[in-house]
């Protein structure tokens, strides 16, 4: 199980974007995308500011219909899939932790989060985000 540590979004090498039910996040610096979906989603953003997995959890059961047992495993699950792939990392920031209630929980749904590195060598390409217009256009493989 994962201590209670705090836990952020790795910026350095992690962008990210939440659209129409999916998430997808991408670490740049190993060339992996990954999809999220269901109550992964509101579990990775909650990452945008310090958390320790009592924040997540209570958070979660905030949000979601959940036993505090089944709640604490999916997200132990959870983080350790995020740092072995460098999406999160520990961090010494203060756990920054507003509980905000729902007037009516949401059914409980496991999270999904599917990883992905079929990409991996466009998007390990350096300079990905430079666009020569009068050269190769986007992405252009330095060499």
């Amino acid at each position: 199980m994962i201590n209670n540590c705090s836990f952020k979004i790795n910026k350095e090498f992690v962008v990210f974007e939440h659209l129409d039910g999916e998430l997808t996040v991408i670490n740049l610096k190993v060339g992996h995308y990954f999809l999220g979906r269901e109550s992964a989603i509101e579990i990775f953003l909650m990452l945008e500011s310090a958390k320790t997995i009592d924040d997540l959890v209570s958070q979660t059961q905030a949000i979601y219909s959940v036993a505090d047992d089944i709640a604490r495993d999916e997200i132990d699950a959870l983080l350790k899939m995020w740092q072995e792939n460098d999406l999160i990392v520990e961090t010494d920031e203060k756990s920054i932790f507003v509980l905000k209630e729902n007037a009516e929980l949401k059914s409980w749904v496991k999270p999904a989060f599917i990883a992905f590195d079929d990409m991996r060598d466009l998007l390990q390409l350096e300079s990905i985000h430079e666009v020569d217009l009068d050269q190769q256009g986007w992405p252009a493989e330095n060499k």
